[in-house]
C-alpha cells in the first residue's frame, strides 16, 4: 500500500497457430501490460514485428462505419452468450444491411423535416400579414401570393403537380364550373410555379379590395404541418424498432470490432520467427502465476519466463506503475494522479494524501450543517449511473464527513454555535487554531522529509538521502530549529549553547554537501560548487520557512469561514423583525453561497498545500500507467 505494486516482466513464447488464443485468453484475464521487448533486448533485433497495420486500417474503417450506425441506433447490448466474435466479411455484411435500411430512413427524415422547415417559415411570413390584401403589386419577402381560377376537371392533376413543391393552396368559391384558389408558394420556386400553373389552364383573377381571413389560411397550414409531423413521428417509430431489433446485432458488432481491435493491439508486441511468436508484458508479482495457467490450459507446449522489474535493467521511469488501492481509498487516486504518478519503487503517498487532505478541508470548512449538505450530494452522485462522478462523489462525501467532524469540534452548525465546541471556537481561539495550524505543518514537511529519505536509500542514492534539500541533515537542522524555537517562545529562557553549536554543524554540513557531490560526480569547479553551497542553504533555510508558514492558511481560512456566517446573520438582522421572509432568505442564499464558494476556496488551498509544500519534497514522477488489455 505505500509502494506502487511490485511488477514482473512476463516473456511468453508459443507456437502461432495457438498465439492468437492465447492473446485472447490474456485480454479474458486483463492482467497483461503488452510491451515491446524487442526495444528492450538488443539480442532480438534480428526477430520481425508482427504487420498488423493493414488489417488494423480495415477494422478502423468498420469501427467508423459502425460509428455512424450506432448515432441513430444507439449502444447495443450483446447477451453473455452470444459473446462470440465476428470476421471483418461478417461485421461488414451486417453494417451493409444496417445502412441501406437506415438511408431510407434519413432521407425521409430529412425530407420531412425539410418540408415542415419550409411549412413553418410560410406560416409565421403569412401571420405577419394577415388579412392578406389580394394585390398583384403587393411584393412580399419571400412568398409568391397569387389567386387564380381552375377548371374542376384539372384541380387533381393541379394538385399532383404542386405536390413536390412547398406551397399553400387554398379554395376561395367555385363559380361557372370553376373554382378560385388562393395559391401562395416560395419566390424561389416562382419560375416552376409558372409553369405549372401554364399547364393546368390557370387563370389569374384580379380583386384589389379582397381580403381573406387569417384562420382559414391559418388552420390549411396548421393542418399539413400536423400531417407532416405524424409522418416524422411514423419514421422515427421505424428507426426506433429498428434499434430495438438490432440491439444483440449491434452490441456483437462492437464487441467483435474492440476485440479485434485489443488482439491487434497487443499483435503489435509480438516478435516471430518461423513457427513461434514471443510476446512480453508487464504484470503485477502476485498475478504471474494466472497467466501461466491460462496459457498451460491452451497451450501444451509453451516457454514462460518471468523476471521481477529489479532485475529486468528496464529504467524504473519506463516500469508501469499500478496504484492497488482498497475501495475505500480510490477517491484519493484523482488527488494523486492530478499531480503525476509516482515513479516505481518510490513511495505511493495516496495514504497521506487522504489523511492530510481531509484533516485540512475539515479545518477550513467546519460545519456540520455544511458538512452534511456535502456529504449528501457526494452520496447520491457516489451512486450516480455516470461512472465518472462515482469517485468524485465519494470524495466529496468524504470531504462532508470531515466537514462534520470539524463543525463539532468548533461546535457550528450552519453558523449557529447553540451547543458547546469539543475543541474550541475559531474567532474567540484564533492563537490556538494559528499554533494548530502550524504544527500540523512541521508534521507534514517533517514527512515529506522521511518519505525523501525512504525514496533515497531505496534508489541507492545515499548522498542525496543525507545531502538533499529534504534530505537526513536539512531534517535534523530543521527538527532542532524548531525545537528551540519551541522552547524560547513558551518559555522565555536562554538558548542552551548546545543546541546553537548542533545547528552550525548542520548548516556547515549542508555548506559541504555540493563538494561532496562534486568529487562523487565530477562536474563543476570549486568557485561554482562554492557559490552553488552558497545559494544551497539559502534554499534551503527559505524552503523550510515558507513551507511551515504556508500552513497558516489553514487557520486564516477556519477564521474566514466563521467570519463570512457574521456577516451573513448581520445582513439578516438588518431586515425588520416583521421581514421574517427577507431574513430567511438572505440566510438561504447566503448559506449557499459559503457552501460553493468555500467549498471551491477551501478544496484548491488543500491541493495547494499537499502538492506545493509536502508533494514538492519527495514526489518522483513516473512515466507510465499500468494499463493491461482487457476483453470489451
Amino acid at each position: 500500500m505505500l509502494t506502487p505494486s511490485p511488477m514482473e516482466l512476463v516473456i511468453l513464447v508459443v507456437f502461432k497457430e495457438k498465439a492468437e488464443a492465447v492473446t485472447s485468453s490474456l485480454l479474458q484475464l486483463g492482467i497483461f501490460h503488452p510491451v515491446n521487448w524487442q526495444s528492450l533486448e538488443k539480442d532480438l533485433q534480428h526477430l520481425s514485428p508482427v504487420d498488423v497495420e493493414k488489417e488494423m486500417a480495415a477494422w478502423q474503417v468498420l469501427e467508423n462505419r459502425f460509428r455512424e450506425v450506432e448515432k441513430y441506433l444507439g449502444q447495443g447490448k450483446v447477451p453473455a452468450s452470444n459473446r462470440v466474435p465476428l470476421t471483418a466479411e461478417q461485421v461488414g455484411e451486417k453494417l451493409t444491411f444496417l445502412e441501406r435500411k437506415l438511408k431510407s430512413f434519413q432521407e425521409k427524415q430529412t425530407e420531412l423535416l425539410e418540408q415542415i422547415k419550409t411549412r413553418q417559415s410560410m406560416l409565421n411570413q403569412i401571420m405577419k400579414h394577415l388579412p392578406l390584401p389580394i394585390i398583384p403589386q403587393r411584393s412580399y419577402s419571400f412568398l409568391d401570393v397569387r389567386l387564380g381560377a381552375v377548371k374542376k376537371n384539372t384541380v387533381p392533376v393541379l394538385e399532383r403537380s404542386l405536390s413536390p413543391v412547398a406551397h399553400l393552396l387554398l379554395p376561395v368559391r367555385e363559380e361557372n364550373n370553376r373554382i378560385i384558389f388562393l395559391l401562395v408558394g416560395l419566390k424561389r420556386n416562382r419560375a416552376l410555379l409558372d409553369n405549372i400553373c401554364q399547364d393546368t389552364g390557370w387563370e389569374n383573377v384580379e380583386y384589389a379590395e379582397e381580403q381573406f381571413s387569417s384562420g382559414a389560411v391559418e388552420e390549411k397550414l396548421k393542418d399539413q404541418l400536423a400531417v407532416l409531423q405524424q409522418q416524422l413521428d411514423e419514421v422515427n417509430q421505424k428507426v426506433k424498432k429498428l434499434a430495438e431489433e438490432s440491439s444483440a446485432e449491434l452490441g456483437q458488432i462492437s464487441f467483435s470490432i474492440a476485440l479485434r481491435k485489443s488482439l491487434l493491439k497487443t499483435s503489435r508486441n509480438m516478435l516471430v520467427t518461423e513457427r513461434t511468436c514471443l510476446l512480453a508484458g508487464w504484470v503485477p508479482a502476485d498475478k504471474t502465476e494466472e497467466v501461466r495457467k491460462h496459457v498451460q490450459d491452451l497451450a501444451s507446449v509453451f516457454y514462460l519466463e518471468k523476471k521481477p522489474a529489479e532485475k529486468t535493467g528496464v529504467p524504473k521511469e519506463e516500469i508501469p506503475v499500478f496504484l492497488a488501492h482498497h475501495r475505500l481509498l480510490k477517491p484519493f487516486d484523482l488527488l494523486v494522479k492530478a499531480y503525476g504518478l509516482p515513479r516505481y519503487g518510490t513511495v505511493d503517498p495516496t495514504v497521506f494524501v487522504a489523511i492530510a487532505f481531509l484533516i485540512m478541508f475539515g479545518a477550513m470548512f467546519g460545519d456540520i450543517g455544511h458538512g452534511f449538505l456535502l456529504a449528501l450530494v457526494g452520496f447520491f452522485l457516489q451512486r450516480s449511473r455516470n461512472k465518472s462522478l462515482q469517485q468524485p462523489g465519494a470524495l466529496l462525501f468524504y470531504c462532508g464527513l470531515s466537514g462534520i467532524v470539524f463543525g463539532f469540534l468548533y461546535g457550528s452548525f450552519f453558523g449557529v454555535e447553540s451547543f458547546p465546541a469539543v475543541w474550541a471556537r475559531p474567532l474567540q481561539n484564533i492563537t490556538s487554531l494559528f499554533q494548530a495550524s502550524l504544527a500540523f505543518g512541521v508534521m507534514l514537511v517533517s514527512l515529506g522529509v522521511i518519505l525523501n529519505i525512504i525514496n533515497s536509500v531505496r534508489d541507492h542514492d545515499y548522498l542525496r538521502a543525507i545531502f538533499d534539500k529534504s534530505g537526513l541533515l536539512s531534517g535534523v537542522v530543521y527538527w532542532i530549529g524548531i525545537a528551540v524555537l519551541m522552547r524560547w517562545v513558551s518559555a522565555k529562557v536562554a538558548i542552551c549553547p548546545g543546541y546553537i553549536y548542533i545547528l552550525a554543524g548542520g548548516f556547515f554540513l549542508l555548506f559541504l554537501g555540493p563538494f561532496f557531490q562534486m568529487r562523487h560526480q565530477q562536474q563543476h569547479g570549486f568557485l561554482e560548487t562554492f557559490m552553488e553551497s552558497v545559494i544551497n542553504l539559502l534554499e534551503i533555510v527559505m524552503g523550510y520557512l515558507a513551507n511551515t508558514v504556508s500552513f497558516l492558511r489553514v487557520a486564516a481560512f477556519a477564521l474566514a469561514h466563521a467570519g463570512l456566517f457574521l456577516a451573513i446573520f448581520q445582513l439578516a438582522s438588518f431586515s425588520s423583525k416583521s421581514q421574517h421572509l427577507v431574513s430567511g432568505i438572505i440566510l438561504i442564499l447566503g448559506n449557499i453561497l459559503i457552501v460553493l464558494l468555500e467549498g471551491l476556496v477551501v478544496t484548491i488551498q488543500s491541493l495547494r498545500l499537499n502538492y506545493y509544500e509536502f508533494f514538492s519534497r519527495f514526489f518522483v514522477s513516473a512515466g507510465q500507467e499500468y494499463r493491461p488489455l482487457v476483453l470489451p
